[in-house]
């Protein structure tokens, strides 16, 4: 990050509308490394806050696990910024790696955008956690979705979707007239896509419970002659 943002380094990207959408390819590959790793794989490889309290929402993590996956990478944040600063001086915590909005975005906009990338990602958590055989490509997914969320709104939200990325850096440089949104928005994102997708899933399920029931053959007595099959309003205890 610092090469391509930090004016003095030879690989910076001038044009601000195009060094997200380079940061944002280049992320998902080390993000998807970082989880496929033996390490990651021994851990869960939950480098974002909001990823565990999606997990725990939508119900495959444990509770009791949820605090220490969260201040884990929190932790993390403000001591990569703190070795950045040792390594680089003070110009690795401050405006480089601290997203911030653009001018023209208010705090709505930004809260909207931030929020509904997690939606996004709860989405697909949910998709992929939904069959054993797309399990094992949720790694992956899980980085091309962050690279799509950090390409086209980090010129504009700031493309941040992770409380503990913005924390270190935001504390560290004093940029925090918009942290409170970039720690709130994705929990605020959790909760509601994981609700999305719940709600969804019961009514996709309730649906081919439905038509299974519909076409199967006619196994009840006191349904009407024409049923194709046995649904509750039209189940023997209605009937008497």
């Amino acid at each position: 990050m610092r090469g391509l943002l930090v004016p003095d380094s030879p690989l910076v990207i001038a044009n601000p509308d195009l060094a997200p959408a380079v940061l944002g390819a280049l992320m998902g590959g080390p993000l998807d490394l970082l989880v496929l790793l033996p390490s990651g794989r021994h851990s869960g490889g939950h480098l974002n806050p909001a990823d565990t309290v999606d997990l725990w929402r939508l119900k495959v993590f444990p509770g009791q696990a949820v605090i220490p996956y969260i201040t884990a990478p929190a932790a993390g944040s403000l001591a990569g910024t703190a070795l950045g600063g040792l390594a680089w001086g003070t110009t690795a915590r401050h405006a480089p790696a601290s997203v911030r909005p653009a001018p023209t975005w208010n705090a709505t906009a930004v809260s909207t955008a931030e929020a509904g990338s997690v939606v996004a990602v709860t989405t697909v958590l949910g998709a992929f956690l939904n069959r054993p055989y797309t399990r094992l490509r949720l790694p992956y997914a899980v980085g091309l979705a962050t690279a799509l969320i950090i390409a086209p709104l980090g010129p504009c939200s700031g493309g941040s979707a992770n409380p503990a990325r913005q924390l270190g850096p935001a504390l560290l440089s004093g940029n925090t007239t918009h942290l409170w949104i970039y720690l709130l928005a994705p929990v605020i994102g959790v909760f509601a896509g994981a609700d999305i997708w719940r709600t969804a899933a019961a009514l996709t399920r309730r649906g081919r419970t439905r038509h299974a029931l519909r076409s199967a053959p006619d196994t009840h007595p006191n349904c009407p002659a024409l049923a194709p099959g046995c649904d509750a309003w039209c189940c023997g205890e209605r009937a008497m």
